[in-house]
């Protein structure tokens, strides 16, 4: 190869690298079991293991900061980090119910203690727990969006080779811009908001200056469980720039290293990229966008800077086929989790397709997936259109 070429491929793959040149980040889709043993390992063994670790619990994103903290704490010294390797840092924005004698409200101030940002950036391990992903916004960033001490620490921590993991609102929050609300489906009726303030009206997804930990890279949580694969696609279509959306399951990880990620857990990742895209300007609403799944497993690993699935020998393979997975299961069941919402899902020799109606925004979506070849193997390519109409107020229900 020559040197040009390499230089390019270098220049690729540092598109994808986090910030810290040797750190790493373990983002997690919530809902995280003790009993996940592939997951708190991997954590532990990327802080240094259980001799040299030093774990920092960052709680301020949950509603019960210190019993949150207290059971993630309890989790680490079950796999073996002795307890006074571990530190629950006092950053929250919510009093804890629990503390009656205690108000962690108070902790939102200490975002300004520089002494506490200096431990924080002097472990190998910090964990961010679940919550509300706007709370760690506040907490890291100022009222500009400029970072504050806290999350100059968190750059220290990935700079000196240690690790960040977030579950659930730790997880979003990883991203820039990240998601702060949005229903699962409705977006792609509705559209996104760039720079949102997070209203409760969740008919458009919301996005929001979030940590900047990996960059490219806009993750979203629960993600089948919650079926999210429609506002994720709104978002990605939504945003100026190219970037790659990463939907993972409860109990579930990406383990990200550079520009290779890998899976751990119980269920399943989807990437999505998209190839092409039609929005309306104003306020960003999906026309058409043709994107890309691959659904990945426990194991597998996924090399972001070229799209392509490492099996381990061999080249990369760009986007594996897509098989029929949790994510058309969850989709066939949002229609008895929610009223309005209805899946009709078919399967024949130009593979799947399906039909999410909507009736109270009186819209369809359209959604077919057809096998198209990628080199030596056959993958899927999902073409998405909104059609129909209507207007708030009709009855007609669109079947």
């Amino acid at each position: 190869m020559s040197g040009k070429c390499k230089m390019i491929l270098l220049l690729l793959s540092a598109a994808w690298m986090l910030p810290g040149r040797e750190g790493s980040l373990l983002i997690i889709g919530g809902a995280l079991s003790p009993e996940n043993q592939p997951v708190y390992r991997q954590f532990i063994r990327a802080g240094g293991g259980t001799d040299r670790i030093r774990i920092a619990i960052v709680p301020g994103a949950g509603n019960r900061p210190v019993s949150s903290a207290q059971s993630y704490r309890a989790d680490f010294i079950a796999y073996g980090v002795d307890p006074g390797r571990i530190r629950i840092f006092p950053l929250a924005v919510m009093d804890d119910p629990g503390t009656p004698d205690q108000d962690e409200s108070k902790w939102f101030a200490n975002r300004k203690d520089a002494r506490l940002a200096r431990d924080l950036g002097e472990c190998s391990a910090v964990f961010l727990t679940g919550g509300d992903q706007v709370r760690l916004r506040d907490l890291f960033l100022d009222s500009r969006g400029e970072p504050t001490f806290l999350l100059d620490a968190l750059h220290r921590v990935l700079a000196r080779g240690g690790v960040i993991a977030g579950t659930s609102a730790g997880a979003a929050a990883v991203s820039d811009p990240m998601i702060c609300r949005g229903d699962p489906l409705l977006p792609l009726f509705f559209g996104a908001q760039l720079n949102a303030g997070c209203t409760e009206d969740e008919r458009q997804v919301q996005l929001t200056r979030g940590l900047g930990l990996a960059r490219q890279i806009l993750f979203d949580q629960h993600f089948n469980q919650r079926c999210r694969i429609g506002r994720l696609i709104a978002s990605l279509a939504a945003l100026p720039e190219r970037v790659l959306g990463v939907g993972i399951d409860e109990n579930t990880a990406v383990f990200l290293q550079g520009s290779r990620l890998r899976v751990l857990g119980e269920s399943e990742v989807t990437v999505v990229s998209l190839a092409a895209k039609e929005t309306d300007e104003i306020p960003h609403r999906v026309k058409i966008v043709e994107a890309r799944l691959a659904v990945l497993s426990g194991g597998q690993e996924f090399l972001l800077n070229r799209e392509a699935l490492f099996t381990g020998a061999g080249e990369p393979v760009p986007f594996p086929p897509l098989e029929k997975t949790t994510l058309i299961q969850n989709l066939m069941a949002e229609k008895n989790r929610k009223g309005p919402v209805s899946v009709d899902f078919s399967r024949g020799t130009e593979g799947w397709s399906f039909i999410l109606t909507a009736a109270r925004v009186f819209r369809i979506i359209r959604i077919q997936v057809k096998p198209r070849r990628w080199g030596p193997l056959t993958g899927a390519w999902i073409r998405i259109r909104a059609e129909g109409g209507g207007r708030e107020g009709d009855e007609k229900i669109i079947k």
